[in-house]
């Protein structure tokens, strides 16, 4: 008897440690993002979704992905804990980072509200050789200043003396997604000497409502190098 009760004092904070380890579970998405504009030379094609955890319990994990031929099947998944739990509801939200795809139409589908939703992903054949059709600004932030006056603030860093912001190109494609293209240019001056060196940049955009009808929004922000910054936002 003994010896079974110290066995049991010695196993007991391993059992309790195990009890409290989170499990792994589906779960549903609120929304699904599908942005425009890929190529078959990107080689980071994403998508988001966004979606509410019902209580503290729940922990954001990585969504299982699954590809197969053009169809794309992305099922939200979550940690969940045993507890105790905050009885608050826990908006998040989530890029899904697909790497390169070959060109055509990709029907991707999500969980939703325990249902399934599909989105049409275009992949188009590329102009060039290029990854990007222009080159863009190293955009670093990006977030919605004001909502009021409907203001998108951009920051980022040049790393050159000769680059600069030559323009920002505002496409909505959907009810769902503002697609903005941050084109910078190369401007080197006669006899200029461009400099290696940090220049930190911060430039506002406004976003009228004939341009994006109030509603809520990805704002999918494409940055040099193939990147890009995703954020959901009502605007």
């Amino acid at each position: 008897m003994k010896v079974f009760l110290s066995l049991v004092l010695f196993l007991f904070p391993y059992l309790g440690w195990a009890q409290s380890q989170p499990v792994l579970k589906p779960v549903s998405a609120s929304e699904l993002y599908v942005p425009i504009g890929f190529d078959d030379n990107d080689t980071n094609v994403q998508v988001v979704f966004e979606g509410i955890f019902p209580n503290s319990c729940y922990l954001r994990a990585e969504p299982k992905v699954e590809i197969s031929g053009k169809k794309i099947k992305i099922q939200p998944q979550a940690y969940v804990r045993s507890g105790p739990c905050l009885t608050v509801l826990i908006p998040y939200q989530q890029e899904i980072n697909l790497g390169m795809l070959e060109g055509g139409d990709y029907e991707v589908q999500i969980s939703k509200a325990g249902q399934t939703v599909t989105a049409i992903l275009p992949i188009e054949e590329a102009r060039s050789e290029e990854t990007d059709n222009y080159l863009y600004a190293p955009i670093r932030h990006a977030r919605l200043i004001s909502k009021k006056d409907r203001l998108l603030r951009l920051e980022g860093e040049f790393t050159n003396s000769c680059m600069k912001l030559k323009e920002i190109q505002i496409y909505v494609p959907s009810d769902q997604v503002v697609i903005l293209l941050p084109i910078a240019e190369y401007d080197q001056k006669e006899g200029e000497v461009c400099a290696e060196r940090l220049i930190p940049f911060v430039t506002d955009i406004h976003i009228d409502e004939e341009t994006a009808p109030p509603g809520r929004y990805l704002f999918h922000i494409r940055s040099i190098g193939g990147n890009a910054l995703n954020f959901i936002e009502d605007l």
